[in-house]
């Protein structure tokens, strides 16, 4: 049986919501909106919507570890995979406006120790979540400590239509601002780190994209897992 540790907490006493209750995540996104409503739509320095509240100002501190339906769905999310928390599992609670994807979906990630989850053959990943509080649905997305040689699939509710347009939205997002910078664009693994974010997407979501203006794209590129195969 596996055991959760998260945010420090050994055991969770759930409370019940009923259909119409509100949740504090989101209460805390509802207050976002009306904070943001007003905030351009459009990063001066981009070509394009963001679809995010990047130019809002507001700091945001979201109740990750009081909300216990979000931490029921993590639970249960991480209970139908191999993974397992193998230490305190500690989450970014201050969510940026460029975190706050398409005004539903919210983008968070470990911070602290380097890889608190662990899979049944000992390999050390970090997390990042995209979680849709009005829906509940949530993808949990693993990255190796060792990326070169280790990957996960994702897991969770991989179909939803919220998360997907929400995933590609945010690493649209990364590439634009990514390749502005010419020690980033310029270094040795960036063609293998845009092409592990669309090979991704492609086999987890089951989309194909492609980021704008990058030479690099490799059609025949696997991650790890897929070789391993």
């Amino acid at each position: 049986m596996k055991k959760f540790f998260i945010f420090g907490i050994s055991t969770l006493s759930m409370i019940s919501y009923s259909s119409y209750a509100i949740t504090p995540i989101q209460q805390t996104l509802n207050n976002l909106h009306r904070e943001c409503i007003n905030a351009p739509k459009v990063n001066p320095h981009m070509t394009y919507d963001e679809k995010t509240y990047h130019q809002c100002l507001v700091a945001t501190d979201f109740p990750l570890y009081t909300d216990n339906i979000f931490i029921e769905k993590m639970r249960s999310t991480l209970a139908k995979s191999d993974l397992d928390i193998k230490d305190n599992l500690k989450l970014f609670e201050s969510i940026s406006g460029r975190n706050i994807i398409n005004a539903n979906v919210i983008f968070t990630y470990n911070m602290g120790e380097k890889g608190p989850i662990v899979d049944k053959d000992g390999t050390l990943y970090n997390i990042s979540i995209y979680y849709a509080p009005y829906t509940n649905k949530m993808i949990i997305a693993p990255e190796a400590i060792d990326s070169l040689n280790n990957s996960h699939t994702w897991i969770g509710d991989l179909k939803d239509p919220d998360l997907i347009s929400a995933i590609i939205q945010r690493e649209k997002n990364s590439y634009e601002s990514l390749k502005k910078i010419d020690d980033i664009k310029n270094s040795p693994g960036y063609n293998v780190i845009m092409n592990t974010k669309i090979r991704s997407i492609k086999i987890n979501i089951g989309k194909n994209i492609q980021f704008k203006d990058f030479e690099g794209y490799n059609p025949k590129f696997r991650l790890p897992h897929e070789n391993k195969k």
